[in-house]
């Protein structure tokens, strides 16, 4: 049931949808490249946490964290969006953080975490 004949008319209504997917696809890619410069303009984002002894925080700052802090400075990202490998954030310091915003388009930020 999932098989079409090859028609000139489902031919055509293929090229026609097909038309449409790919427009849609560019505009995602428009949007993902406006929002990876507007997360570039943004410059380091900073995030205060109380820490202990030898700069390691009590706690860790993770991708819920760093959502928070791009939201509240006027960045829009969601936490699926953020790539955090080596995992969260343990010790004050400046850390490199990659962002996925569509398969074509990949932005990095600065995150400096200090003590509170």
């Amino acid at each position: 049931g999932k098989a079409i004949f090859a028609t000139e008319e489902n031919i055509a209504a293929f090229e026609l949808r097909r038309a449409e997917l790919e427009a849609n696809a560019a505009d995602k890619l428009v949007r993902a490249q406006a929002r990876a410069k507007a997360l570039e303009a943004l410059g380091p984002i900073t995030i205060t946490a109380v820490v202990g002894e030898e700069g390691k925080l009590f706690g860790s700052v993770g991708v819920r964290e760093l959502e928070e802090a791009i939201a509240a400075a006027g960045g829009d990202i969601n936490k699926s969006e953020i790539n955090m490998p080596e995992g969260p954030i343990r010790f004050v310091g400046e850390y490199t953080v990659e962002c996925q915003l569509h398969v074509d388009v990949s932005q990095s930020f600065t995150v400096i975490v200090e003590a509170e």
